[in-house]
């Protein structure tokens, strides 16, 4: 019997058999669809079989085969499992049929040449699915970027059935270990263990791809496929890993800058950490409004790195928090490195036109050179830089390099001073050598004391009271601001019966760090039970207020406590978040940004933002307080504007409650709107 009569007798049998197998998969195939569309796929794979086997259509089947496949979802490994079977049974009726092995040879190595063909319809189906890794937000770093470009490499050459494209050459020679020495790379996976993890992964999917390659050029795509699913694996394994290593790094990403610095600063290269910082940047956001300050922020960000674009080997610069940007240099020269920043000044000092605004921006840069084998931490680091900006405003300047040895021993001074006064600090607190004074805010239609603010001084050896201004930034950098705010509530119950003689009603500034305290939140609770003639109200800036509104809410349920917003109009306020807190009752104070107060009486504009502000306040039944009055025009404009109370150096400096209280007695704030005590 001929080979066409045996295939002819049992074909159909078998196609039976073989659909029986799959439609017993059938569960795990819901995703094809109804029961009839597997059947019908079913059916069109059996059309294809018998064209194939019966009718010698080869290649023409094995086109048809392509274009069927590469629209069908039936998975692979089904496919694979199927022609197997198809092809034992096959060969089983042939011996049974005594059929010559050269036939039987022939008529294995024709099925197997089907299903090697299907296999790269799969290859070329599945690859597809990595170019999902050309979505994630780090596309453009260089640890993701260089991997990125090596896998479009070999999709392409899979894409186009043309192996010339594929990157053959070895792991250690790929662009991915030249980056790993990167300041970047670096702070990314700062552990070295990682940096090695990273490695062996790189190393394994080289390995992965090498043995897709080998297979695929040689025809023998069914052994290729298996291999690409292990490279497709792997693949997302490295991109995946990478990826988390960068999201763990940029969530907090100035610490990871600075802890870059630290780790990199004992080793044997001349280094270089500078500070980019614009000028009056509260100002700008008023005048010009915060979208449009943050695009012209953004814009100089896209400027500086087309500068530093080829630099990535020796420079990493990133946007900060506590300055608008920061840098790190390595391997540059002195020469090298005041080239780069003057270059860096021209972009960042210059007019911007955004959305048809021009905006002229002036930025600070201050640099300071690392030496080898240096002990400085990143955190010193960053104190410096924070110095060397202030620096530069005092002098007037818009560059400050510390390169030579003059201006390093000056640095030397200042950090030595520094630790004197972080000592000094440390032991005030400790031993509780606090004083408050307190500032009155007045009603400035009657001159009648409504609050006082509460405000934090330090007592030095002499007695002088030192203001907060001096060494506040210092308490949260030691991480004892919740000590302080906890010595302030004491001292005001200590104070209670004395601050009761003006008013009721206390104003008190804390950190939000406090209030997530539970130490000082019982501290808290404790002193207000105990607290009966004053009133609190708590101070947090708009940005405070509103990223920590559960727990002001949950404050002013468990204790009662109501709250002011300190700074309001300086450009983050959520009007809504405001509205919702008035109407609950937990908001009872707006306090005008200071900046805004002072000199209004020459700025109409800004008189008009304080009458809404105004408007607002009574529409929510909220008290408007206008901080920082330092002369009699802005007294009297505040007046004419209907604002009811205020405070600043023109009604009065902040004083020991002592001396507050013959102020009181004496009707000076009275005096201050043209009433005597005769005629109120």
């Amino acid at each position: 019997m001929n080979y066409l009569t045996i295939i002819q007798k049992y074909l159909p049998d078998i196609l039976e058999e073989l659909k029986e197998d799959i439609l017993k998969e059938k569960d795990s195939l819901k995703f094809l669809g109804t029961e009839d569309d597997l059947n019908k796929i079913i059916q069109k794979q059996e059309e294809l079989v018998k064209k194939y086997l019966l009718e010698f259509e080869g290649e023409d089947v094995l086109e048809q085969c392509e274009e069927f496949y590469k629209e069908v979802n039936l998975p692979y490994v089904i496919i694979k499992s199927n022609f197997n079977k198809l092809k034992k049974k096959v060969i089983q009726k042939l011996i049974d049929e005594g059929s010559d092995e050269e036939l039987i040879f022939n008529v294995k190595k024709y099925i197997e040449k089907l299903a090697n063909a299907i296999a790269k319809v799969y290859i070329k189906k599945d690859i597809q699915i990595l170019k999902e890794i050309e979505n994630s937000p780090f596309v453009d770093y260089v640890l993701y970027k260089s991997n990125l470009e090596w896998i479009k490499q070999i999709i392409k050459a899979i894409e186009k059935d043309n192996m010339s494209y594929f990157p053959l050459y070895p792991p250690k020679d790929s662009e991915f270990i030249k980056y790993l020495e990167y300041p970047e790379s670096i702070m990314v996976c700062m552990d070295a263990n990682l940096c090695s993890y990273l490695e062996e992964l790189h190393k394994l999917i080289f390995k992965t791809a090498y043995s897709f390659y080998v297979f695929y050029s040689k025809g023998n795509y069914a052994e290729s496929y298996l291999a690409e699913k292990d490279f497709i694996e792997q693949a997302f394994k490295l991109m995946k890993t990478i990826s988390e290593l960068y999201f763990i790094t940029f969530s907090d990403l100035e610490t990871n800058f600075f802890n870059l610095i630290s780790y990199l600063a004992s080793s044997d290269k001349r280094q270089f950490v500078s500070i980019i910082d614009i000028q009056n940047l509260k100002t700008l956001n008023k005048i010009y409004g915060e979208e449009t300050v943050t695009q012209a922020i953004t814009e100089i960000e896209k400027q500086i790195n087309k500068i530093l674009k080829n630099k990535q080997d020796r420079t990493l610069f990133i946007r900060g928090v506590t300055a608008n940007f920061y840098m790190f240099n390595t391997n540059y020269t002195h020469e090298e490195i005041k080239k780069l920043i003057a270059q860096i000044s021209k972009i960042v000092n210059k007019k911007l036109i955004i959305n048809d605004k021009e905006i002229e921006i002036k930025t600070i840069i201050g640099t300071l050179e690392i030496e080898p084998f240096s002990e400085i931490t990143g955190e010193e680091v960053r104190r410096i830089l924070a110095h060397l900006k202030e620096e530069a405003k005092k002098r007037e300047k818009k560059m400050l390099l510390v390169l030579d040895k003059e201006e390093k021993t000056e640095i030397l001074k200042w950090i030595n001073q520094r630790y004197q006064n972080v000592n000094f600090i440390k032991n005030s607190i400790f031993s509780k050598n606090i004083e408050l004074v307190f500032q009155p805010v007045i009603d400035i239609k009657t001159g009648k004391v409504e609050f006082v603010e509460t405000l934090v001084r330090i007592i030095n050896g002499e007695g002088r009271l030192i203001p907060a201004g001096v060494f506040i930034d210092l308490v949260y950098e030691l991480g004892l601001i919740s000590e302080l705010d906890t010595i302030v509530l004491e001292l005001l119950k200590e104070k209670e019966d004395t601050i009761s003689r003006i008013t009721q009603n206390v104003l008190v500034n804390v950190s939000y760090k406090s209030l997530i305290s539970q130490k000082f939140q019982r501290k808290l609770k404790e002193t207000i039970k105990k607290l009966d003639k004053l009133n609190l109200v708590f101070e947090l800036t708009e940005q405070q207020l509103i990223e920590n509104i559960s727990i002001v809410e949950k404050l002013r349920k468990e204790t009662g406590l109501k709250f002011a917003v300190d700074d309001f109009g300086a450009g983050y306020s959520s009007l809504k978040t405001v509205a919702d807190l008035a109407e609950k009752d937990i908001l009872g104070i707006l306090k005008i940004d200071g900046t805004l107060v002072k000199d209004l009486d020459k700025h109409k504009n800004i008189q008009k933002i304080i009458y809404i502000i105004s408007i607002l306040c009574e529409s929510l039944n909220l008290k408007a307080v206008a901080e920082f009055i330092e002369n009699k025009g802005s007294f009297e404009a505040l007046k004419d504007m209907g604002i009811h109370y205020g405070q600043g150096y023109y009604i009065s400096k902040p004083k020991v409650i002592e001396e507050l209280i013959i102020d009181v007695f004496s009707d000076k704030y009275k005096q201050i709107n043209g009433f005597s005590p005769q005629n109120i």
